[in-house]
């Protein structure tokens, strides 16, 4: 197993217009999500070792309405072609205040919370139990 050390830099959360389930993704297993100080950070890992990799986390703008609201994201893999089998282990870090900005502004308010429904690479699992955003 090899672990990637990209830990330390806060990359921007992506928004999607349309249904994340569009997006093209190669395949990436979420191991575990944690939320401290409007920073969501996901412990995941993948196969490759030979190739630079990207990995992002996409959100669709608009809220699901239940109580508390629910906001769909995936995280997207990009191996570009690695062929490699290395079990590649990354903690990557995202930035999520647009999130709460985007909150106040659709329910006019200070404050929320938000349970987030995290994909995987293929949709075929969501991260459980769904990580709540509270600001």
């Amino acid at each position: 197993d090899i672990t990637a050390e990209s830990e330390k830099l806060i990359r921007p959360l992506m928004f999607f217009s349309d249904n994340i389930n569009a997006l093209q993704s190669d395949s990436v297993t979420i191991e575990k999500i944690e939320i401290k100080n409007n920073i969501l950070t996901i412990s995941c890992s993948y196969l490759g070792g030979c190739e630079v990799h990207s990995l992002n986390l996409f959100s669709e703008i608009g809220f699901l309405e239940s109580y508390p609201v629910q906001l769909r994201m995936r995280l997207i893999h990009h191996a570009y072609s690695d062929s490699c089998q290395n079990v590649i282990n990354e903690k990557l870090s995202f930035d999520i205040k647009s999130i709460a900005a985007l909150y106040k502004s659709a329910y006019r308010t200070n404050k929320g919370i938000i349970l987030f429904s995290v994909y995987d690479s293929h949709l075929t699992h969501q991260y459980l139990p769904q990580p709540r955003y509270e600001f």
